[in-house]
């Protein structure tokens, strides 16, 4: 469903981008003029986000990511605290300082679901992903949430990753092959 693109109205869209009411207050009394100029004051409300506000306090391609139907957890970052869970270290690692598995792994519940903070944070500052992907770490440091140290992939890239770095319990027995 698309939404009336002036300021503070979400509701659907008409003609000409609008609702049926601000479509026909322009083609009858042509006064949109000062509440579209007022629009492009506002910025999208995704942390680091400078973008123009589009509808629903999000730029275009934000408000384009978010489905209604189903909670994403790249809009949690909305709430600034969570990116002060981390404490960025020397080696570059940003690690989550809350709670973890038992693997390392940072884990979220958001909505009563369970996120790991890897992809959370690979969403947001990616967008979208594929479900069938894995978020993988190039810095092998599983509570770690810096966006450039993560990486998509199969779950096939991550098992030789694993062999390659010796994680593996017959890491010794297996030879890789490219």
């Amino acid at each position: 469903m698309k939404v009336c693109t002036i300021f503070n109205c979400e509701k659907e869209v008409y003609a000409k981008s609008m609702c049926k009411a601000h479509y026909e207050m322009k083609r009858k009394h042509n006064r949109t003029e000062k509440i579209l100029a007022l629009k492009e004051v506002f910025i999208c409300s995704i942390f680091d986000c400078d973008r123009p506000y589009y509808a629903k306090n999000y730029c275009k391609l934000h408000y384009e990511r978010v489905n209604p139907k189903q909670f994403h957890p790249h809009l949690l970052t909305r709430k600034k605290n969570f990116w002060k869970h981390f404490e960025k270290k020397e080696s570059g690692c940003w690690e989550w300082k809350g709670k973890k598995d038992t693997q390392g792994y940072g884990k979220i519940v958001i909505q009563g679901k369970t996120y790991g903070v890897h992809r959370v944070a690979y969403q947001t500052h990616y967008g979208t992903l594929d479900e069938e992907l894995l978020v993988r770490h190039k810095c092998d440091n599983p509570s770690c949430g810096n966006p450039y140290h993560l990486e998509l992939g199969t779950h096939l890239d991550n098992m030789r990753d694993k062999v390659l770095r010796g994680r593996s319990k017959s890491s010794s027995k297996i030879k890789v092959v490219d």
